[in-house]
């Protein structure tokens, strides 16, 4: 199984790739600027899928975008799965300090990523007879919530959240699964929040909703939003 985890030189990204290649992926680990870090990933993730590679795209223009995709057809004649974790927090202010270029960053590394990705992904997709997708959004993204200090953020998520669900059901007739995994805080966070299980999550609390996703017995899931948060629910 061939899987393309976005965003794969650090934090979620790299856990999700460094463990589906544990469990028998050949992961492409993507970047965009940290090559370093992403060499340290890929040598992990060759230590259990050799045949494992890095490639670089920035994806927030169309034309890097289509490069990447054409590389991993012309390296592998497949894509199985695609993981879009690529996504800015961006600024953390009110909304009425906002500017338009910070705006424009935020929605364009949550949720235009997440499109264009998904746009070249299901072709070679429907080539295959069927793949899966996951996007992640964040915690309560599915509620309209007035926000004070992250608003871009949270309606790129929200974003996020409306492109999968419509997605869902046309994809199901070529075999795409396309689900959404909403972490809360989780453990490489700056927001410092008391939480109801007294931790945040953990990498591998995101890895193995990923890996569930993936297994036979979500096969009827498509259109579904994981929330891994512990019960924790954000301030405005």
């Amino acid at each position: 199984m061939i899987a393309l985890v976005t965003g794969s030189a650090r934090g979620i990204g790299r856990a999700i790739a460094t463990d589906l290649a544990a469990h028998g992926c050949t992961v492409i680990v993507h970047y965009r600027h940290s090559s370093a870090a992403a060499a340290q990933v890929l040598q992990q993730v060759q230590q259990h899928a050799p045949a494992s590679r890095m490639m670089q795209a920035d994806l927030l223009h169309a034309g890097e975008v289509q490069r990447l995709f054409n590389a991993i057809h012309q390296t592998y004649g497949r894509l199985d799965v695609l993981i879009n974790t690529v996504g800015n927090l961006g600024v953390y202010h009110p909304i009425t300090e906002v500017t338009l270029d910070e705006f424009d960053d935020v929605i364009g590394s949550n949720l235009r990523a997440t499109l264009a990705c998904i746009q070249q992904a299901v072709p070679l997709m429907q080539a295959i007879g069927g793949g899966q997708i996951i996007n992640f959004a964040c915690a309560t993204a599915e509620q309209t919530i007035a926000r004070k200090y992250t608003v871009p953020y949270y309606i790129a998520k929200s974003g996020v959240v409306t492109l999968t669900k419509s997605y869902a059901p046309l994809l199901a007739k070529d075999h795409i699964s396309m689900n959404m995994i909403s972490p809360g805080i989780v453990e490489n966070s700056i927001v410092t929040d008391p939480l109801p299980m007294d931790r945040p999550a953990a990498y591998s609390d995101i890895t193995a909703a990923v890996r569930w996703l993936l297994s036979s017995e979500a096969s009827y899931l498509s259109g579904a939003n994981i929330e891994v948060s512990g019960g924790w629910v954000p301030h405005q």
